[in-house]
């Protein structure tokens, strides 16, 4: 196999996790538990940025939603868009506030989200994935 071929076959797979991820925080979202949506809508943009990562050849990779955004996009030899880093930057926390107790001194997680920071999270996310989206569409796939 090419590698040209394996960076398709783990950006398909990136990305069909990422888009899985995004449907199950929709769908938890639109039930009412914010807290597990927000989670699920940072890890769609992680599994997101780690599919562009993995196609512009990038193997070195962190759970960190900011340095990731950056390093893809200086991997893709562009300007990080308006908003973009924002984006990453407000999704980022919603790895482990969104599930951790001792993260906020006696505060349940789930009592911190709500429609508006679901929805928030959604369109972060949003923005992530378009971004990603874009250098497939940019090449002509």
């Amino acid at each position: 196999m090419s590698a040209e071929t394996q960076n398709m076959v783990s950006w398909n797979t990136w990305m069909h996790q990422a888009d899985r991820q995004w449907e199950a925080a929709r769908a938890n979202e639109e039930s009412g538990i914010h807290h597990v949506a927000c989670f699920l809508y940072h890890q769609a943009a992680e599994m997101a940025v780690k599919a562009g990562l993995e196609r512009a050849g990038v193997d070195e990779m962190g759970p960190a939603l900011p340095p990731l955004v950056r390093m893809l996009v200086r991997a893709r030899g562009e300007d990080v868009p308006d908003g973009l880093e924002d984006a990453a930057k407000r999704l980022n926390p919603l790895y482990i506030e969104t599930r951790y107790p001792d993260k906020k001194k006696d505060v349940v997680p789930a009592t911190l989200y709500g429609a508006n920071e679901s929805a928030q999270a959604r369109t972060d996310v949003q923005a992530i994935l378009d971004y990603v989206r874009s250098a497939d569409h940019a090449a002509g796939r």
